[in-house]
């Protein structure tokens, strides 16, 4: 009489434990996913700060030429840098450079601030990063 009142126990007990692997697989795959999902971002970031960084070495090249001198206060206030760049590693990045400039005591002083992005995904994700670099005229 025993017996018969186990049968059909096996077969609950299977799908039980397929429902609770199946499940601890779709955990897996999402945290697999998000994982992938934020080393793309993060490379992006990255991306997006170099890409700023070399927004503001060309606008810094402008303000104070190799050759010495400086475009000024008003040639800073004027001047608008905005490269987009080809080169492997910043493809599909741009920059966006603005300049301030003031006299203190005969001293010419300029602030550059330089914004990059980085459009990723298909969805059209931003990564954006801004940098501000002050100098002081020669």
């Amino acid at each position: 009489m025993g017996a018969c009142r186990q049968r059909g126990f096996g077969l609950p007990l299977a799908i039980f434990i397929i429902t609770v692997l199946a499940l601890i697989g779709a955990a897996m795959v999402t945290l697999t996913r998000t994982g992938q999902e934020s080393v793309a971002s993060e490379i992006q970031s990255t991306r997006a700060f170099y890409a700023a960084e070399s927004g503001a070495q060309l606008a810094l090249t402008a303000v104070l030429p190799l050759a010495g001198g400086s475009i000024g206060v008003a040639g800073c206030n004027a001047l608008a840098v905005n490269p987009t760049f080809t080169t492997t590693g910043l493809e599909g990045c741009t920059a966006s450079v603005t300049c301030s400039g003031q006299t203190v005591d005969g001293h010419d002083y300029y602030t550059l601030t330089s914004e990059g992005d980085c459009r990723f995904g298909a969805s059209g994700n931003t990564a954006r990063r801004r940098i501000e670099v002050m100098v002081k005229g020669p």
